[in-house]
């Protein structure tokens, strides 16, 4: 699982920059998600490599920080990390589940 949201990559816009997230650190009282990030879709998936650190947008952090929901119903971890950063407002204009 994966979501798309615009963001500006080395000055440049993209409408639908490509972010995978995965769990960095995990326990009861902090969720730490490791994103990274690709122009695009298609970039990632013809095998383009992600977005160096130094080229996202100042404020963009690619290790948010959550506080675990432990009401929160998910069918594996992956879909709770997704609906965890979904929930969080970080990425109002994302499109989820690509």
């Amino acid at each position: 699982m994966a979501f798309t949201t615009p963001l500006t990559i080395n000055g440049e816009a993209h409408e639908a920059a490509y972010l995978k997230a995965t769990v960095a650190y995990a326990d009861a009282t902090q969720l730490v998600i490791r994103l990274t990030v690709w122009t695009s879709q298609a970039n990632r998936v013809n095998g383009g490599k992600p977005i160096p650190s130094d080229w996202l947008p100042d404020g963009f952090t690619e290790q948010p920080s959550l506080v675990p929901d432990m009401e929160l119903a998910a069918n594996n971890p992956v879909e709770y990390v997704y609906k965890m950063l979904e929930n969080s407002g970080l990425y109002p204009d994302a499109t989820w589940n690509v």
